[in-house]
């Protein structure tokens, strides 16, 4: 038999054997029960979302049935797809989504994906839905108070709307899921300010916009636009090679503790530049001030600042406080109790770090309603006068050898040394009497306003006072009841006038003065409330609690500046993005 004839046969077989199994299954239809499968349908997903941290959405989508519309025979699954995988975060018909934790960060370029998974129990047969949504944040501009927690810390904010309006929004930190350290961590103080070294000056993301946190163990800043942290955002990111802090911190892996941060600002060009201070205690008790600079170069905290010009061979022991101007910052050897200034570089060409580091004697010739060299024994207080975004003028309080208190008020926006001691640059010197109470202060708040008379101050024992320091002798008042009512709120946790902000703040609200009370009875996550109080006049002294807007608007919004249910407020700033 030839190949072809074969071939032929073979085929014949073929079809034979297709057609009595076609005929086969036909036969044994009739055999069985057959169901058609009841298709789903999943509407009400499809988008866009966009949803706001702080939100919590309820996602109800609706299901068709090509049969029986019984939906308990079908089971119900929620994804979400993280790190190259989808995770079950629910089971059941509906999601009600928090914007929060996991969600709670605003989405820059890749939003985050969702799946809803419905399987037939009878089948096993899946019918998937899957859809994005992106997360936009209430967060970027507002006050920012650092709130001490039953166990560690978080920021509760009262966040100025697009439609310049307040919202109070508690445990920011937790809200964006942010993963900086606080359990048994100790808040100190949160600063806000323009940074082009923000949050990482090795790695820059984001806005150009720096959130310090100091607390007991660490300082570090915070992402500005979502909250988040990296250990590469910590201090000691900052520091200069091979300087103090480097070698005996840094490298040796001992955490690097601000106990306080300062900044000062100049204006070049229409640009404004930041210099920022911290006050760093050894672990034998002695202080030091550092400088961290953005113009006309980049230093990191590097040399200690109370150390003597040319050099800086001689330290001495330097006041916790310090006032910081446009081109110079006043400290106080406390050892000599006397004024030393650092004055600042002005100039682009002032690229060489002697420029920036260590402070001088100040050298004057005697004139003016006092002297920097006067005799004194210490320092009580030091700090500024804030307006129109810069510091005004600064002040400092000073023991008297017969127990009172001189109050001496100077300007530090000059790095001329006959500027700086010239009696023009002396503006007020008034003295506190006994019985004042000036010693037991905790708190001095001096009003931001040109020329103004009054500086503010709270004791030890929360009684708030206020001073007329126009004349020689300060004319005392005692005012705690403008500020504390009857309500359980008794201690004053923060009491200061913020550095007025131009991003939304609107006059005359951001000169008002913040205060933070505690109600003890409420505990630390829900016993601090936030006020703001303007005066009258700017020459009155009379406060009273702030209304914002200062009259009600056409819908008639109009609020107090108050606000309770906060943690027990130690820090407090106004984030500008």
């Amino acid at each position: 038999m030839n190949m072809k004839h074969l071939s032929n046969k073979l085929k014949t077989v073929v079809v034979l054997f297709s057609l009595v199994c076609l005929f086969s299954c036909n036969e044994d239809k009739g055999n069985y029960d057959y169901n058609e499968i009841n298709e789903v349908g999943i509407e009400g997903l499809d988008g866009p979302f966009v949803f706001e941290i702080g939100d919590t959405k309820t996602l109800t989508p609706t299901l068709t049935f090509s049969q029986e519309e019984d939906e308990g025979l079908f089971t119900y699954t929620w994804y979400y797809y993280d790190g190259g995988q989808w995770n079950a975060i629910h089971e059941g018909r509906n999601l009600e989504l928090e914007i929060s934790g996991t969600f709670g960060k605003p989405t820059e370029t890749t939003p985050y994906r969702l799946a809803y998974e419905i399987v037939n129990k009878k089948t096993q047969i899946p019918y998937r839905k899957l859809f994005n949504f992106t997360v936009v944040t209430p967060l970027a501009r507002g006050y920012v108070a650092l709130c001490e927690k039953e166990d560690g810390f978080d920021i509760d904010m009262i966040a100025l709307q697009t439609n310049n309006t307040f919202t109070k929004y508690k445990n920011v930190l937790d809200l964006t899921g942010s993963n900086l350290p606080r359990k048994g961590v100790t808040p100190y103080d949160i600063v806000t300010f323009p940074d082009v070294m923000a949050p990482d000056p090795y790695n820059k993301s984001g806005a150009e916009y720096s959130v310090y946190v100091l607390t007991n163990q660490y300082t570090t800043r915070i992402k500005s636009a979502d909250y988040s942290w990296l250990p590469t955002y910590d201090i000691s990111n900052s520091i200069e090679s091979m300087s103090h802090l480097d070698t005996e911190y840094t490298k040796k892996g001992k955490p690097i503790i601000a106990q306080k941060l300062k900044t000062g600002y100049i204006n070049v060009s229409s640009n404004t530049y930041v210099r920022s201070f911290i006050y760093h205690k050894e672990e034998d008790g002695t202080g030091n001030w550092y400088v961290c600079s953005r113009w006309p170069a980049w230093y990191f905290y590097s040399a200690q600042m109370n150390r003597m010009r040319p050099n800086g061979d001689s330290r001495y022991e330097s006041a916790p406080y310090i006032a910081v101007g446009t081109q110079a910052a006043m400290y106080y050897d406390t050892g000599n109790n006397s004024f030393r200034i650092g004055f600042l570089p002005s100039s682009a060409n002032a690229q060489n770090s002697t420029d920036l580091f260590y402070t001088e004697p100040l050298t004057e010739t005697p004139d003016g309603v006092f002297n920097f060299n006067d005799s004194n024994d210490g320092l009580l207080y030091m700090g500024e006068r804030l307006s129109s975004n810069l510091t005004d003028r600064a002040f400092a309080i000073l023991k008297q050898a017969d127990g009172t208190y001189k109050y001496i008020e100077f300007g530090v926006n000059t790095n001329m040394m006959v500027a700086i001691t010239g009696a023009p640059n002396k503006r007020r010197a008034s003295v506190f009497p006994t019985g004042s109470r000036i010693e037991d202060a905790k708190f001095f708040a001096g009003a931001p306003y040109a020329n103004s008379p009054w500086l503010f101050y709270v004791t030890n024992d929360n009684k708030v006072f206020k001073a007329d320091i126009s004349g020689s002798t300060a004319v005392i008042m005692e005012i705690t009841s403008s500020i504390l009512k009857n309500d359980g709120y008794n201690e004053i946790t923060t009491f200061k006038y913020l550095l007025p902000r131009t991003n939304g703040q609107s006059t005359p609200i951001k000169e008002s003065l913040a205060v933070g009370t505690y109600n003890a009875a409420k505990g630390k996550n829900e016993g601090g409330k936030l006020e703001f109080f303007l005066m009258a006049n700017t020459t009155s002294g009379e406060i009273s609690l702030a209304k914002f807007p200062t009259a009600p608007r056409e819908d008639g919004y109009q609020i107090d500046m108050s606000w309770d249910g906060l943690g027990k407020i130690v820090g407090l700033d106004f984030k500008e993005q």
